[in-house]
């Protein structure tokens, strides 16, 4: 579970992350909606519901329909952020979230970007469950990553475990692993782009959520939503902004 801090100020935002390839920004995690409005500049609403995976249908994201009227949308978006459940939505749940989203964005990008991505994996995954489950556990990538662990050290591999382990059941599925394979062996599964962004390393990964554009959002949402300050958000503070949670109507969404 996320600790509870308050928002950081708002960094400013390097002016080339609106400017990336659509196939980069996907690689990255990033909405492909723009942040901003054009001709006003204004923030975009969409971008920011897209942020909470607004777009997207998997059960990770844990998005139950719980009705039709906004208040039932917003408290569907609040039980799945609300890892606590202490009935407050606080700066790093909306960090975990949003983290979670972004890995899923990234996970979809390698699928589509790659595709030699499910036969090397699945092929990469079978060797290493030795147990046959389907999933792979602590040990069994420790066994598998152990030339990797003597150049990085087991932290190396453990990090990039943990950090993968998006449903957090200390267990990788095949998207996970595909992702923990991209991270710790590296291959070529990079953007069609030829910038300098496209090669992404596990520490600039982590650190875009921790500092990049997922806290940036995060420091928007409280600092624009919460209106008592107590640097957590309320059901109805967030559906005084209701367009920067929930679109009204049920369109089409991304499966992955």
């Amino acid at each position: 579970m996320p600790e509870q801090q308050a928002a950081n100020p708002i960094p400013e935002q390097p002016q080339h992350e609106e400017q990336m390839e659509d196939d980069v920004r996907a690689l990255r995690g990033m909405p492909p909606a723009p942040k901003r409005l054009a001709g006003n500049g204004e923030r975009n609403p969409e971008y920011d519901r897209q942020m909470l995976g607004g777009d997207m249908s998997h059960p990770w994201l844990q998005r139950a329909h719980l009705g039709n009227l906004p208040r039932d949308l917003i408290d569907s978006v609040a039980t799945a952020i609300d890892e606590d459940k202490n009935g407050g939505i606080s700066h790093d749940e909306l960090k975990w979230y949003m983290s979670k989203v972004a890995k899923l964005r990234t996970i979809a990008a390698i699928k589509k970007q790659n595709s030699d991505a499910f036969v090397d994996t699945k092929r990469a995954l079978d060797a290493a469950d030795k147990d046959g489950d389907g999933l792979l556990n602590p040990d069994e990538a420790y066994a598998y990553d152990h030339n990797v662990a003597k150049d990085k050290g087991i932290g190396g591999v453990m990090s990039a475990f943990q950090f993968t382990d998006i449903n957090q059941d200390t267990q990788l599925a095949y998207d996970e692993f595909l992702l923990y394979q991209y991270f710790i062996h590296k291959p070529k599964l990079h953007a069609r782009s030829t910038t300098e962004e496209t090669d992404l390393s596990f520490t600039s990964y982590t650190n875009q959520m921790k500092n990049g554009f997922v806290n940036e959002a995060a420091n928007f949402f409280v600092m624009s939503c919460d209106q008592d300050k107590n640097h957590l958000l309320s059901r109805s503070e967030m559906l005084n902004s209701f367009a920067h949670f929930v679109e009204r109507k049920h369109g089409s969404h991304t499966e992955l």
